[in-house]
Parts: structure tokens; C-alpha cells; sequence
């Protein structure tokens, strides 16, 4: 798969019982991020997702980005009202 920006992007994707599990190396820096998938996902949202994952998981990496902050042109995820956790 290849990045927005020319680099390389490997892709592992292991079928579970219901779902996907996708590890996704960059291969410029050896960054990895592991995110699951339901089974009917199409390849190119998986190809989309791994990709801004990366990208996150870089920034964040190179200090461009804090920890709990939103990236640029994304949206916050949504807060639970009561106790626990919103899932």
C-alpha cells in the first residue's frame, strides 16, 4: 500500500471470529499500529484507516502532537454522559 506522501506502507491482516485484526508498519520508520477491523470493512477504508493511524502515531512521535489532542481536521470523539465509558 502506498502513502499520500510516496512512502510504503505493510500491511498484516489476521482474520479473527468476528472481526479483523490489521497491523500496520511504515516502512521509512518502522512505526507499527494495530487496530481491528469488522470482516465486511473494504480494503481501501482498511488502506485509509492504517494510513492516518500512521500518520497520527508519527506526530505523535516526533512531539507534533499531544497525547489527547486532535489532529487537524479531525473531530473529538464523543464523551460519555454517565459513569464509565463510552465504547
Amino acid at each position: 500500500m502506498n502513502r499520500d506522501d510516496n512512502g510504503e506502507i505493510y500491511l498484516e491482516i489476521v482474520p479473527l471470529e468476528t472481526g479483523l485484526r490489521i497491523t500496520a508498519i511504515d516502512a521509512a520508520t518502522g512505526t507499527e499500529v494495530v487496530f481491528a477491523a469488522p470482516k465486511n470493512v473494504a480494503r481501501r477504508e482498511i488502506n485509509k484507516l492504517a494510513a492516518a493511524k500512521l500518520r497520527r502515531r508519527i506526530a505523535l512521535d516526533a512531539g507534533r502532537l499531544k497525547p489527547g489532542t486532535v489532529a487537524k481536521g479531525q473531530q473529538a470523539a464523543p464523551q460519555a454522559r454517565e459513569r464509565g465509558r463510552l465504547v
